[in-house]
């Protein structure tokens, strides 16, 4: 009797300890779940503060909004709101999800009809069709591949009229408008070429010397209507000099593009001829391409650019290379992109811009010896207006001012850091700084 008791004894010991397993487990899982949901939401809703592309996702009457920095990524989410049913609860299906993705300002609409059917609606360009994939009844995981793909394809088709159209709508476009666009860099690139020279610190004439290597890198950060980018340049060029009145300049710049975490790189290259057509006035015509592409912001285009740039020095005190001088800097220049396809889809926006730059420089001579170096001091302004294709940010002023290093006979020839500060003067929220250090030898 006393072995049965101790028995039963155990059993409803083990069962009621199980019990509590259970009811522990429960538990748990119970705090698991509202865990994932609350670092989904939290994770959610911090992307979505500053991100290129937002996704809003609709479903059984719960909207939530997901931030993402490629383009790859917020595809993903508008293609499987699924992965995301932890923002849901309660919610069994995902059929019937409205997601709007904000491709960089211009929206797409993604509405799931079925588990093999999504409507694609891109309303800034008049786009709704229907993406199907044929099904026996059971939804495999080759069927959500053979949907995601034409659904990804479908947006691909229109890229060359997408782009176009985000030229206009956002203010950060990697192709043209802005400072930090591929067209702004190449302007800033063909300014600063044809305003710097061998008779910039005041001699009038200097007798014909070794070719020449500038190198360098200029670093600019700028806000743009909400959106953060920084650009990393090396604006590397060759001069070969002819004789004392005229250059053949070859450059190679590169450009490293971060905007709000999505990586962008540009190259290109150059050829300009600097012609001195007196001790005051120099000319310089020059060409240029340059290519930009992006995976994360599903972006590619390639430029090219005519343009000619005039110098011209006036002395305000006397006629001492020393004195006070007045530089004005006047660039015209047409820049288009090119035609280019990517798996067979266009990207190319077909924008065509006439480009004028226009800039003062008040600079004078320090006196004295600097390491055997003298000094040049300069204060610049330049105002950037682009006209043709319309872009969201098409005019941004310059205030500058830079100090030079310079000493013919030495092997560094001269060195120069500058800073400068960017804001627009049409209202648009745009703002930013760039700073430089440049050398030549």
């Amino acid at each position: 009797m006393m072995a049965t008791d101790n028995a039963l004894l155990f059993i409803g010991h083990i069962l009621l300890v199980n019990h509590q397993v259970n009811f522990l487990a429960e538990i748990i899982m119970h705090i698991r779940t509202k865990l994932v949901s609350a670092i989904a939401l939290l994770c959610a809703t911090q992307a979505a503060l500053a991100d290129n592309f937002l996704t809003t996702v609709t479903l059984g009457g719960i909207t939530r909004s997901l931030g993402f920095a490629s383009f790859d990524d917020a595809i993903k989410a508008a293609n499987h709101p699924e992965n995301y049913q932890a923002l849901f609860p309660g919610v069994k299906s995902t059929v019937g999800a409205n997601i709007i993705m904000d491709f960089k300002g211009l929206p797409i609409e993604f509405h799931k009809v079925s588990a093999t059917n999504v409507i694609v609606t891109i309303p800034g360009l008049g786009v709704k069709e229907s993406v199907v994939v044929s099904s026996s009844g059971v939804v495999s995981g080759s069927l959500r591949k053979q949907l995601d793909t034409k659904v990804e394809n479908l947006v691909r088709s229109y890229n060359a009229a997408i782009n176009k159209q985000l030229a206009k709508v956002d203010s950060a476009d990697p192709i043209g408008g802005n400072p930090s666009s591929l067209m702004g860099i190449m302007v800033e690139n063909a300014y600063l070429l044809g305003t710097t020279d061998d008779w910039s610190t005041g001699s009038t004439k200097k007798a014909a010397r070794a070719n020449r290597f500038d190198g360098g890198v200029r670093y600019g950060h700028y806000d743009l209507s909400g959106k953060s980018v920084d650009t990393f340049t090396m604006p590397l060029s060759y001069t070969f000099k002819l004789d004392d009145r005229q250059q053949i300049i070859v450059s190679a710049p590169f450009t490293y593009i971060d905007t709000q975490g999505a990586q962008s790189y540009d190259g290109g290259a150059g050829f300009a001829y600097k012609y001195r057509m007196n001790s005051k006035w120099v000319l310089t015509p020059a060409v240029a391409y340059s290519l930009r592409g992006s995976f994360d912001l599903a972006d590619a285009g390639h430029v090219a650019s005519g343009t000619l740039t005039s110098k011209y020095t006036f002395d305000l005190e006397s006629l001492d290379p020393n004195s006070l001088k007045l530089t004005v800097g006047n660039m015209a220049g047409y820049y288009t992109t090119l035609p280019f396809t990517i798996k067979g889809y266009s990207v190319d926006p077909n924008l065509q811009n006439y480009i004028i730059k226009n800039g003062l420089s008040l600079s004078k001579n320090v006196n004295g010896d600097y390491y055997g170096h003298k000094l040049n001091v300069a204060a610049n302004f330049t105002d950037t207006e682009y006209f043709g294709s319309h872009f969201f940010v098409d005019q941004y002023n310059e205030l500058g001012i830079s100090i030079k290093a310079v000493n013919d006979q030495h092997w560094l020839s001269a060195l120069s850091l500058a800073g400068n500060y960017l804001f627009s003067a049409t209202g648009k929220d745009v703002s930013g700084y760039r700073v430089s250090l440049t050398y030549q030898f």
